[in-house]
């Protein structure tokens, strides 16, 4: 059975949890700058409506816990529809903006007896939420709702070309230009597009979770489409008897040119033997050929720098009950991704409710690693350099990706749960300061100076973790995978076929 999903949907669960540490809580609108056509603040709780009303010019009335912008603060948006609570989730940050999706997937599914599907069972915008990271105040949302949309937004990803390129997962993936408000969408490349990342030369990379070749049972694939949709090259990934393959995080190493793959396994026939690990990571040379698999470590999460000739890869792996950081090279990946390599980042992880969902760079080199729970690690460049780890406020739900500013602080988006289905709650983005030195060392002996993770994050017990296990089967399964297209694997290929 698959422990949990990572960025995937596997068995990331919203559920109740106790709320912990301290903050600033801030309820406002976005600022009136960029405003695109047709976009409205929605009705929202009266509570948020109270606070809306204090507003003068835009600006946000802070319930301040403390005298200084130094602690806290949680920003909320009125949410995008009357009939659905969306919350933001995968997100990027690109010239002080941190952009993220907005979807209603988990409160939809949590409501609906776990059915991945629920989202689309009524129409519903499709907005990129934006956040000025500088300021600390939201900016409108960038609509790139097409007619009967049902779908939200999933991951997004801020391109040197000025284009904001999306997924909705169940629907197309597309791009939007910021500055016209102009959105095209992506229909030859199918459905099941999930996480973005930046290949080589502008291209763009994507897992296709499942549903290859219109099969809604087989493997996913890696994709890789060039900046206008056309498709550069699509690889099937296999699976081990009896299982189907799911790519989550992809990333493309300039150096080594080789893609790397965090995936899941699911079970389609049981009676097949186990595999030695149900999340293994893939290596995949520039035409799309394995050439590694490792299955003795969890790959939790993979980041190339962007823009860099450098190429600086980092990797965030979960074995023997540690979290680290990996620094990677040219060398074997096999080598690489191994028991004990690496900077410690917790020397106690609770692998069975806490994932690493985000990784992201600092102005500064720094490396940000963004847990569910809300940890937040930062990473100095300096061999030695100590990890600062900083514990977000927690209420129920999950932190999805951070971004660290200029000026030291870090905000992450929230996909909180608070118990309801509808636009009642805002959309939340957190925002706290980092420390210069470790705000505490994450080792075994230092679990009880933090959230005692089962208590606040997620009912510990195996029968919920039994709720979780048909998951995988029955999301793989969903329409909109069957009708994605069987394509030739490179743009060669479709040449020859095609005889031009």
């Amino acid at each position: 059975m698959a422990r949990h999903g990572t960025k995937s949907i596997i068995i990331q669960a919203l559920v109740s949890s106790a709320t912990f540490g301290s903050g600033a809580s801030q309820v406002c609108g976005p600022s009136t700058e960029k405003q695109q056509p047709g976009w409205r603040p929605q009705r929202i709780h009266l509570a948020v409506a109270l606070a809306l009303l204090t507003q003068l010019a835009s600006a946000c009335v802070v319930e301040p816990l403390s005298s200084e912008r130094a602690g806290s603060i949680r920003y909320s948006m009125p949410a995008p529809s009357e009939s659905e609570h969306y919350c933001a989730w995968y997100a990027e940050a690109a010239g002080g903006v941190l952009y993220f999706g907005e979807a209603a997937f988990w409160s939809a599914m949590r409501a609906a007896a776990d059915d991945p599907m629920a989202d689309l069972a009524v129409p519903g915008p499709q907005p990129i939420g934006r956040f000025d990271l500088n300021r600390e105040r939201f900016i409108e949302p960038l609509d790139v709702t097409e007619t009967g949309a049902r779908s939200g937004v999933w991951d997004v990803l801020p391109h040197p070309n000025g284009r904001i390129y999306f997924t909705t997962f169940y629907e197309t993936a597309g791009f939007v230009d910021p500055a016209s408000g102009t959105s095209r969408r992506f229909p030859e490349l199918g459905d099941g597009l999930n996480e973005l990342a930046h290949g080589e030369d502008g291209n763009i990379i994507v897992s296709r979770y499942g549903g290859h070749g219109g099969n809604a049972d087989a493997s996913g694939s890696l994709v890789v489409f060039s900046p206008d949709g056309a498709l550069v090259l699509e690889a099937p990934l296999a699976a081990p008897d009896g299982l189907a393959l799911a790519p989550k995080t992809v990333a493309w190493d300039p150096r080594a040119r080789r893609y790397w793959i965090a995936a899941d396994l699911v079970w389609r026939d049981t009676s097949q033997p186990a595999p030695i690990s149900m999340h293994p990571a893939l290596v995949l040379d520039d035409s799309g050929r394995e050439v590694a698999r490792i299955d003795e470590v969890e790959l939790h999460f993979v980041r190339f720098a962007d823009g860099e000739a450098s190429g600086r890869g980092v990797a965030v792996i979960e074995a023997a009950g540690e979290l680290r950081l990996i620094e990677l090279d040219e060398s074997d990946p096999s080598l690489q991704l191994t028991v004990g390599r690496g900077k410690l980042l917790d020397g106690d992880f609770p692998a069975e409710v806490d994932f690493v969902q985000d990784v992201s760079f600092g102005p500064s080199d720094e490396v940000v690693v963004t847990r569910w729970s809300g940890l937040v690690h930062v990473v100095r460049k300096a061999a030695h350099a100590p990890v600062s780890s900083i514990q977000l406020p927690r209420e129920d739900g999950l932190y999805y990706a951070a971004a660290l500013t200029t000026d030291g602080r870090v905000c992450a988006t929230h996909c909180h749960d608070r118990g309801t289905s509808t636009a009642m709650d805002p959309i939340d983005i957190v925002c706290t300061s980092v420390g210069g030195s470790p705000d505490r060392e994450l080792t075994p002996r230092g679990r009880a100076r933090r959230c005692r993770l089962r208590a606040c994050f997620i009912n510990d017990d195996k029968a919920s973790a039994r709720r979780w296990a048909p998951m995988p089967s029955r999301f793989l399964s969903v329409p909109a995978l069957r009708g994605a297209p069987t394509t030739p694997n490179t743009a060669s290929d479709r040449k020859a076929t095609s005889g031009t």
